[in-house]
C-alpha cells in the first residue's frame, strides 16, 4: 500500500535504535525513555506509530513496534490473515476474543457483511487504549469494544500484563515474556455475554494467551447453540504449561465440544490435520457444520 515503505522504514529503525541501547547494556535507560514518550502519546491519544495491512491502517504506541513492524511487512499470520477473510463472507457474528490493538476486529468490521455484529475483548488497557483509536478511526460502528478477558465466569480475575504487549494473560505463572505486573480485571464467559445473541455463523477468533481452555469451559452452550462455527484458535505450549494445561489437553477439548480441528500452516501455505498429540505453535482452524475449500488441504 502506498506510504507503508516509510513505515516499516521507521520502525525498523526504532528497532535498530532498541538493540543498540541493548547492545550497549543500556536497556533500562531506552525502557525508560520509550516508557516517558508512550506516557505522553497515551494522556493525549495520539498513537505515534502505524502500519497499512490487507487495506487497513492501524495504529500504535512505541512498545507495539515489533507487532507493527510485522504487518507493515506482511508477514504477520499470513495463512491465518487469508483464511479469515475467506471466512468473514459466511459470518453474521465474530467474537475477536483477546483483540489486542484489532488487526482482525477493523478487519471484520470492514470486510464482513453488511450486518455483522462484532465482540472485541481486550482486558489490557494499554492495548485496548489503541484498540479503541483504532476503531473509531476505521470508523468500525458494528464493534462493541469490551475491557474483560474471556473466560470460564463472568466475574473478575487477576491478569497478567506484559510489558511486551502480546504476552498479556490469565495465566500468572508466564514467564520469558518482559517485565509483568498484574491488576483486577473484568472477566466474561461467551456463554454469558452472547445469551440473547441469535447465533447462525459464528466466527471465533481465540488468542488469549494460555487462557483457551478456560474460555473454551465458558463458551460451550453457545458452541451447540450456533448452527455452524469456525474458531481461529491459539495454540502456544508454553504459555498452556504455565497455566496447568497441555496442548493434548486443548485439542481433546476442542474435539469433544464437536470441533473438527486443523492446523494453519505457514509453512505449508493451508491446512493440515491434527491429532490429541499434536503440540506444535501456531494457530488451530475449529470447524462445526462449516465447509472448508479442499484447495486449503494439504494432507
Amino acid at each position: 500500500m502506498p506510504g507503508n515503505r516509510a513505515n516499516i522504514d521507521s520502525l525498523a529503525a526504532l528497532g535498530r535504535l532498541a538493540s543498540t541501547f541493548r547492545n550497549a547494556g543500556m536497556r533500562s535507560v531506552f525502557n525508560g525513555i520509550r516508557d516517558a514518550v508512550d506516557a505522553v502519546v497515551l494522556r493525549l491519544d495520539l498513537p505515534p506509530l502505524g502500519a497499512e495491512i490487507d487495506g487497513i491502517r492501524l495504529r500504535g504506541f512505541l512498545r507495539h513496534r515489533s507487532f507493527l513492524e510485522n504487518l507493515a511487512r506482511g508477514t504477520y499470520e499470513p495463512c491465518t490473515r487469508k483464511l479469515f477473510s475467506g471466512l468473514l463472507a459466511e459470518t453474521d457474528v465474530f467474537v475477536d476474543a483477546g483483540a489486542h490493538i484489532g488487526l482482525f476486529s477493523v478487519l471484520a468490521s470492514r470486510r464482513g457483511v453488511s450486518d455483522l455484529s462484532v465482540f472485541s475483548f481486550e482486558p489490557d488497557p494499554y492495548n485496548g487504549k489503541a484498540l479503541r483509536y483504532n476503531l473509531r478511526k476505521n470508523r468500525c460502528a458494528n464493534v462493541r469494544m469490551l475491557p474483560m478477558a474471556v473466560s470460564d465466569t463472568t466475574g473478575t480475575a487477576r491478569f497478567l500484563i506484559s510489558d511486551g504487549t502480546l504476552g498479556s494473560s490469565l495465566i500468572l505463572g508466564r514467564t520469558n515474556i518482559g517485565a509483568t505486573h498484574s491488576r483486577l480485571v473484568p472477566t466474561a464467559a461467551l456463554d454469558f455475554t452472547l445469551q440473547e445473541i441469535p447465533l447462525k455463523s459464528l466466527l471465533i477468533k481465540l488468542d488469549v494467551e494460555g487462557g483457551e481452555i478456560m474460555a473454551l469451559r465458558g463458551m460451550s452452550s453457545v458452541l451447540r447453540r450456533a448452527s455452524k462455527v469456525a474458531m481461529i484458535c491459539e495454540m502456544n505450549p508454553a504459555a498452556l504449561q504455565a497455566g496447568g494445561q497441555t496442548p493434548a489437553g486443548l485439542v481433546h477439548l476442542l474435539q469433544t465440544q464437536g470441533l473438527e480441528t486443523l492446523f494453519i500452516s505457514d509453512a505449508e501455505g493451508g491446512l493440515v490435520p491434527v491429532t490429541e498429540t499434536f503440540a506444535a505453535k501456531g494457530n488451530l482452524l475449529c470447524l462445526k457444520d462449516w465447509p472448508i475449500p479442499k484447495e486449503w488441504m494439504r494432507r
